[in-house]
Order: C-alpha cells, then sequence, then structure tokens
C-alpha cells in the first residue's frame, strides 16, 4: 500500500530527528509513554541505561490499526498509543550460594538483561522457594551508588542513586534511561526510556530522576509504594597513570609507585614511617594535553579512590584500601 509506506517513511523522518535533535545545551529526546500497567500494580525498581534507543514499540501494528486515523489526521492520544509499546523481559538466573538471616545456606538468582549493552541498575525481589529477598544489581559503571530499600506494615519504598561518569575522549554523550519495572508474578522488565545528553566537556553534569508512587487498598488497611531513581551523569578527563607517592612525618619522600588506570591492589600497605599519601592522577584532555591532579590522605583515611576508562568511554571508579600498620 503506497499510503502506508508513505507513513511509514514520515514516520522514521521524525524519529530521525528526534534522535538527531540533540542541541549544545542538556537535552531530552524520545520521551517514551510508558504502560499504564506498569504504573499500577507493577512497581518501578531501577533503570536500564543504554547508548542507544530501546525501541520496544510495535511500530506495525500501531499502523496497522490505526492508518485511518493517522491519514485523517485524528490524534491518537497516550493511553491508547500505550498499549503498543513493548517490554523487554530479564531472565532470572543463578548466582553464588548466599547465606539467610538464619545462616542456611540458599540460591542466589539474578535478574539480568541478556544479550543487552548497558548499565543495570536496580532492585527487586526474588521469590526463591520458601525464602524471599530483596537484592540489587549494580553495574560497575554505577559510581557512589546509594540504595535503600524501607519495608514495613504499611508498604515499601526504595531510593537508588548512583553516577556515571564518561570520558571526555569517548565516543559517548547521548544516554537513554529506560525504567525497570517488577511484575506482581515477579517479573522484571524494561520500557524504552527517554534520552538525555550534553556536551563532552569536563566538570559537566546533568540528571535524569524517576519517581513513581501507589498505593492499594486490603482489609482495613492501605499498602503503599514509593520508588525515586535518579542517575547522575558527570564528564571527566581520561585517567593515563596513577602513582601512589608516600612521605614521612619530615615530608621526606620514602616510595612512589606507578599503575596503570584500574591495576590498584586491593590493599596498599603503607610503610612503618609513612605519615601521609599523595595520589597523584595524570589525565588526558581532548586536545590531547597531558596534566596532573593530586589528593592527601592521612592515617585517619581507610581508602582511596582513582578511576580508569572502559573502552565504551565510561570511567569506573577503583577503590584501594591503605593499612597504615598501627
Amino acid at each position: 500500500m503506497k499510503t502506508k509506506n508513505a507513513v511509514i517513511i514520515l514516520l522514521c523522518i521524525i524519529l530521525a530527528a528526534f534522535a538527531l535533535g540533540a542541541a549544545d545545551a542538556v537535552s531530552l529526546v524520545n520521551p517514551s509513554v510508558i504502560d499504564d500497567a506498569a504504573a499500577g500494580s507493577d512497581r518501578l525498581v531501577g533503570v536500564l541505561i543504554t547508548g542507544e534507543y530501546l525501541d520496544l514499540f510495535d511500530t506495525d501494528a500501531y499502523l496497522d490499526e490505526n492508518i485511518d486515523k493517522l491519514l485523517s489526521g485524528e490524534e491518537i492520544g497516550e493511553a491508547e498509543a500505550a498499549k503498543y509499546q513493548g517490554r523487554l523481559y530479564a531472565t532470572l538466573v543463578a548466582r553464588d550460594d548466599i547465606a539467610d538471616e538464619s545462616g542456611a545456606t540458599i540460591e542466589h538468582k539474578e535478574y539480568v538483561f541478556e544479550g543487552i549493552e548497558g548499565i543495570g541498575y536496580y532492585t527487586y525481589n526474588v521469590i526463591n522457594g520458601s525464602s524471599q529477598y530483596w537484592t540489587a544489581r549494580g553495574d560497575e559503571a554505577i559510581s557512589d551508588g546509594s540504595t535503600h530499600i524501607t519495608s514495613t506494615d504499611n508498604g515499601e519504598s526504595i531510593s537508588l542513586e548512583g553516577t556515571v561518569y564518561c570520558s571526555t575522549r569517548g565516543e559517548r554523550n547521548m544516554f537513554y534511561v529506560n525504567p525497570v519495572y517488577q511484575a506482581a508474578n515477579g517479573e522484571v522488565y524494561a520500557l524504552g526510556g527517554g534520552g538525555i545528553s550534553s556536551d563532552a566537556t569536563p566538570g559537566v553534569s546533568f540528571s535524569k530522576e524517576l519517581k513513581e508512587s501507589s498505593s492499594s487498598d486490603f482489609g482495613d488497611g492501605t499498602e503503599s509504594y514509593e520508588a525515586v531513581v535518579r542517575i547522575n551523569f558527570s564528564f571527566m578527563d581520561e585517567p593515563t597513570g596513577i602513582s601512589v607517592i608516600q612521605f614521612d612525618k619530615n615530608s621526606e619522600l620514602i616510595s612512589r609507585t606507578e599503575y596503570e588506570p584500574g591495576r590498584l591492589p586491593g590493599m596498599l600497605d603503607a610503610l612503618p614511617e609513612t605519615e601521609y599519601v599523595i595520589v597523584e592522577t595524570t589525565l588526558l584532555s581532548p586536545d590531547g594535553a597531558e596534566y596532573s591532579t593530586r589528593e592527601l590522605y592521612q592515617a585517619d583515611d581507610e581508602r582511596f579512590h582513582a578511576f580508569y576508562a572502559r573502552g565504551d568511554g565510561i570511567c569506573v571508579k577503583q577503590g584501594c584500601g591503605i593499612n597504615w600498620g598501627t
């Protein structure tokens, strides 16, 4: 049908215009229509961050069933369009065994979006035989993560916040924050989410927050649920080298050790005479210039952090403990 083909081409042009419409400042693109059912009985539990638009919309069915309305210029409401929004289901896989509160060993299971290149950050409820527990999944790309889960007789609430650090020399400055839900039957799925972008300038930060609340009546009471998920994005220059320098109480140099980013040990044993440690990081700016930053650590500091850049341009924060030997 030539008319239908014309509508498809027009729709593709519109979607392409959205995808290419990132401005120099922070901009939002490709806003998704969230399924009403997901906002009702199903619960928001986190996000799946992707570098590409997660296209789950059933365009063929949408056009087949609404071609007359589209050609006549009739408006199709969000509620009507929502039924064409598809879902990407996660797979429940077995992980290492863990011990429950009584000390008994149970099989640990985890929901993962297999085959998807993305950064998962979500929490969910797992029912495993007679046991039930909350668990969380966070990709290494999520730095400064904070997860809070509250469960009372009156309901439950979750709060997740984390930061994704991006190299200014990387190719990625567009991210799609796709909401992740858990259904009443335990299944976990993602919906297509909106995009957010910014110039890859060191120090530039921007955020995306998803919030949802609901309540349901049962017996003589009400059970509520609230979820707040906040993802921060921050650009930084790419680390190229890390030096750990130890000084004595007279500020005399006693040790200097060089590390490649990502190759820090899990624990640094300070020398007996060490009074303080300076961690020097060499970074590479977009124009190819190298420069260094320095941070000082003393005996009351238990650890320090440094970054390394992955191949996809995401900078991961790595921790290293400090054993002062006291």
